[in-house]
């Protein structure tokens, strides 16, 4: 990583922990909406190239993406801390986290194919989540996949349920005790 980036990333990481994610963020859209963008410098004070695309267009992290909910205020910091432990893997760490995750609560997610791309399904069902769940899987997230016994535990109970609900009856009988052929061990016995 650059020299310029890790200043940049501890400034805002101070800014984030006076003011808020929610309040930086708004504040950083409101100075790139007035700063003129062929003129803006870079870290060394030098112009810096036009950028080709705008933020709009580039991947949003999940921070971004929880910022950008319509969930009230109490659910949207709970949302925004859960969103961030997602962007640095501290919950759902791999695409196979995430796909358990999703699975465990009934959405397919055989399409997923990168791990960013998917918090939005993970957001739906978590903002339609009670505060107090929500923060107990907060408290609880620390990896929260296949690693952790429990989960992998429910997934397996749940999947085999579907499975064994979706079976069709078998159309060959089970052999009767009755049918089965006799031992020889009576036989020897006389």
């Amino acid at each position: 990583m650059r020299k310029e980036n890790m200043v940049l990333k501890d400034i805002l990481s101070a800014l984030v922990r006076g003011y808020g994610s929610e309040q930086v963020h708004r504040a950083l859209t409101e100075v790139s909406r007035r700063s003129p963008g062929d003129g803006q410098s870079n870290f060394d004070g030098m112009p810096s190239k036009p950028k080709k695309a705008e933020r709009s267009s580039a991947k949003l992290t999940a921070t971004d993406i929880a910022a950008r909910s319509d969930a009230p205020a109490e659910t949207k910091q709970l949302l925004l801390s859960l969103a961030s432990r997602f962007d640095r893997k501290a919950f759902l760490p791999t695409i196979g986290d995430v796909r358990n995750f999703l699975e465990m609560r009934g959405i397919p997610s055989r399409n997923l194919k990168q791990r960013p791309d998917a918090f939005r399904q993970v957001l739906r069902i978590v903002s339609s989540m009670p505060p107090e769940a929500l923060e107990k899987l907060i408290r609880e997230s620390r990896h929260y996949g296949p690693s952790e016994l429990g989960p992998l535990s429910d997934a397996i109970r749940s999947t085999s349920e579907r499975i064994r609900s979706l079976e069709p009856p078998s159309d060959t009988p089970r052999p009767k005790d009755s049918d089965e052929p006799k031992s020889n061990a009576s036989s020897d016995q006389d």
